[in-house]
């Protein structure tokens, strides 16, 4: 086993071996490039923390990149999303439904090496009713990422650690470690049942 410690100066792909690499194509990235650039130039976008145009560009990217890892691991499972169905210009109120029980499915990008899925606490009040948060880790100058797990909105908000909420630059957060989550292999399993 790697030491944390050791696991800041070996490159993602090597600190996790055991995740599913997700290649993201060019055509994904273009796509989701456009998207982010449509999505602030509209006024849709979330703006926060004083973010120019281009860091919310940056960050509408970043999240629709995880949501493209989510999708490619999905179709990987033989699950079968729409592709044009992720380029709709909503107010991003969810991700994907789960078509058994119609939950939604919200997925929150993070880069490699963050600790912690957070969901600021404003998006919970605001969104449209999520049932599950999915964790998608992007490395977006490699073109790949991994899903890191999901966890439940009713978990995530009664094990948050208002300490950790408390110290985010991003405002108050609902948060999970993310080596806490369950394993997106189970989500799989109920998929259609």
């Amino acid at each position: 086993m790697i030491p944390f410690k050791s696991l800041a100066i070996l490159p993602w792909r090597m600190a996790f071996p055991h995740k599913m690499k997700i290649h993201i194509s060019n055509q994904q990235q273009i796509d989701s490039y456009k998207y982010a650039v449509k999505i602030v130039e509209i006024g849709k976008a979330y703006k926060r923390f004083n973010e120019t145009k281009e860091q919310q560009i940056q960050r509408w990217y970043l999240g629709k990149l995880g949501e493209i890892v989510f999708f490619n691991l999905l179709a990987k499972n033989d699950i079968h999303v729409d592709y044009s169905e992720l380029f709709k210009f909503e107010a991003d109120e969810y991700d994907f439904i789960m078509p058994n029980q119609d939950l939604k499915i919200d997925v929150k990008t993070c880069k490699p090496f963050d600790r912690y899925l957070l969901v600021p606490e404003e998006q919970t009040n605001n969104k449209a009713e999520i049932d599950i948060y999915v964790a998608a880790i992007v490395d977006e100058k490699n073109s790949i990422g991994f899903i890191d797990g999901y966890i439940w909105k009713n978990n995530l908000i009664k094990n948050s650690d208002p300490a950790v909420s408390k110290n985010m630059p991003e405002g108050r957060c609902y948060n999970s470690k993310l080596c806490d989550l369950k394993n997106i292999n189970k989500l799989f399993a109920y998929w259609y049942f």
